[in-house]
């Protein structure tokens, strides 16, 4: 066994962190739920956009037009 794999996290962290902040954010401000719900969306739109773009070099707008407009 190397040191690393002693001293590295569990798997289950990370996500159980997220869980548990998106939780606590539904039970602390329920009203701006719809808010929350938008950032969300536009921060996993970003992030393909980058992944297109930025790692495979590709100039494409799919992902935009299956976003959709603002209501």
């Amino acid at each position: 066994m190397t040191s690393d794999a002693l001293t590295a996290p569990p798997a289950w962290r990370a996500p159980a962190i997220v869980a548990a902040l998106g939780l606590a954010a539904f039970v602390a401000m329920p009203d701006q739920l719809g808010l929350l719900t938008r950032i969300c969306t536009t921060a996993l739109l970003v992030l393909s956009l980058d992944l297109v773009v930025g790692v495979a070099g590709l100039a494409t707008l799919g992902q935009a037009a299956l976003f959709g407009p603002p209501p």
